[in-house]
């Protein structure tokens, strides 16, 4: 006959207190882990968000008046360094851009657009055609609106990222020939 042991205390399964706190303790690293790659997964998506953004619009603007200068007759002799004025078959055509606004505006006989906004920087550049093919890095002769072959445009725009201290910024430039001259 087998007997049982009387007396003995019966431990309660459990974890201890020193066990509780360790493993609160890890709990709360993972957990504080967990949201700062949260925090940085939405700043990273919302900075890839406003560059797409930027960039499809600067392209745009770009595309807009690459178009209008290859079908230009002449560039008007009011083109400065920050307004463009091209002579079209439908009429005159002028971009100008406004530094403390920081915008582009087309301005066309029907309608006037709001090209691009947030820029830091714009200019407008008139050159003639190369002097000689063979020189790979040839600079370009610069010229007057009646000498005007083709047309440089260069701008800096930026964008500022909500809930960040950083902000996406896009450099644009282009050398477009006038077709019609």
């Amino acid at each position: 006959m087998a007997s049982k042991p009387t007396g003995t205390k019966r431990q309660a399964a459990g974890f201890t207190l020193v066990e509780m706190m360790v493993c609160v303790a890890l709990c709360m690293l993972l957990l504080a882990g967990l949201a700062s790659l949260y925090c940085y997964t939405i700043g990273s998506f919302a900075s890839i968000v406003s560059y797409a953004e930027l960039d499809q619009k600067t392209r745009h603007a770009s595309d807009v008046i690459s178009r209008d200068v290859r079908s230009a007759l002449y560039v008007d002799p009011s083109t400065s360094g920050s307004k463009l004025v091209l002579g079209m078959p439908s009429g005159t055509v002028s971009y100008v851009y406004d530094a403390v606004a920081g915008t582009l505006v087309r301005s066309a006989p029907s309608e006037s657009l709001n090209l691009l906004s947030g820029i830091g920087s714009l200019s407008f550049t008139l050159y003639q055609r190369p002097t000689s093919g063979s020189l790979p890095y040839e600079t370009l002769p610069l010229a007057t609106a009646g000498s005007a072959k083709m047309i440089a445009f260069k701008w800096n725009c930026s964008r500022r990222i909500v809930a960040s201290r950083s902000d996406s910024q896009i450099l644009e430039a282009g050398i477009v020939e006038l077709r019609n001259q």
